[in-house]
């Protein structure tokens, strides 16, 4: 189901209560919304919500991170990609850049193990599966594998079921502490039943490549407060430079960052006009311009 206006969101216009409408009810796998100019993934009683606004026109700022927020983001332009098949639905938010910011998979299904959601996501160094069930039947549990080529696959490890036969929702996570990863990686689930038989989900791709250092700033122009998403490749301090139109220093400052999206917000106490926000960062020099209005 497709919307303006967001049911859930942490953005702006947080939530919005006549849009809560019984979408689970009327069998919906998907609530999709723009309104906000962010990109946000939300499960709410088990369904999956997707608000994007990073089309075009200005990026709005965002609010803390709601406990239902699966994925918050508001670095950079850019638009979802979907993939379908009869049994699964792929959902993928690319910046206009080629950055993969999220990415999950929906499952539909009539098996013993009906799994509502598989996603897998990348952590510095780790790679992060989560997955969630509606129900089990006889579910001995899951193996987890991987490739490089999305062809032939290797186990990473076993997971137990968490409870065999029920009738309640399970959730799952393993994190993939494996050294030296680079390039695509592709993960997929083997649900084994208790007699033996087995399914395949997936696969999911996380992409392990270096991380580009880059800077996107919003809301810009910016009235009081400038966030600024910095990109990096590894923990670093990052010295962060605004100048005016003259080339003076007129605020700076240092801040910590990690390994892929950090996002500081400052208060810079700036006049009306054009300035340069600048940020060196492991002898690397990003910059933009920026306008306080």
């Amino acid at each position: 189901m497709y919307f303006h206006h967001a049911p859930f969101s942490s953005g702006h216009y947080g939530d919005i209560a006549y849009m809560h409408w019984p979408f689970k009810e009327w069998g919906a796998s998907l609530v999709m919304a723009g309104h906000n100019h962010h990109y946000e993934r939300i499960i709410v009683d088990g369904l999956t919500y997707i608000v994007n606004g990073l089309g075009g026109k200005n990026i709005y700022g965002i609010g803390p991170k709601k406990a239902y927020s699966q994925s918050l983001y508001a670095g950079d332009y850019g638009a979802m990609l979907l993939e379908a098949s009869a049994n699964t639905l792929s959902l993928k938010f690319i910046t206009r850049s080629g950055v993969e910011v999220d990415a999950t998979t929906l499952i539909r299904t009539v098996l013993p193990v009906t799994l509502s959601s598989f996603q897998a996501t990348r952590r510095g160094n780790e790679a992060v599966l989560q997955w969630a069930t509606a129900n089990e039947l006889r579910n001995r549990g899951f193996g987890i594998e991987v490739s490089m080529d999305g062809s032939a696959y290797r186990t990473l490890a076993f997971l137990p079921a968490s409870g065999g036969t029920t009738q309640q929702p399970q959730h799952y996570q393993y994190r993939d502490a494996e050294l030296n990863k680079s390039g695509m990686r592709y993960y997929r689930l083997r649900q084994e039943d208790e007699d033996g038989k087995h399914t395949y989900y997936g696969p999911v791709p996380v992409r392990f490549d270096a991380v580009a250092v880059a800077l996107s700033t919003y809301p810009n122009p910016f009235e009081e407060e400038l966030t600024l998403e910095i990109q990096s490749e590894a923990s670093a301090a990052a010295t962060i430079t605004l100048t005016d139109n003259l080339g003076r220093v007129v605020w700076q400052g240092i801040r910590t960052v990690q390994p892929g999206s950090n996002r500081v917000q400052l208060v810079p106490g700036l006049s009306k006009g054009l300035y340069q926000a600048t940020v060196l960062l492991n002898s690397k020099v990003i910059s933009q311009r920026v306008v306080k209005r």
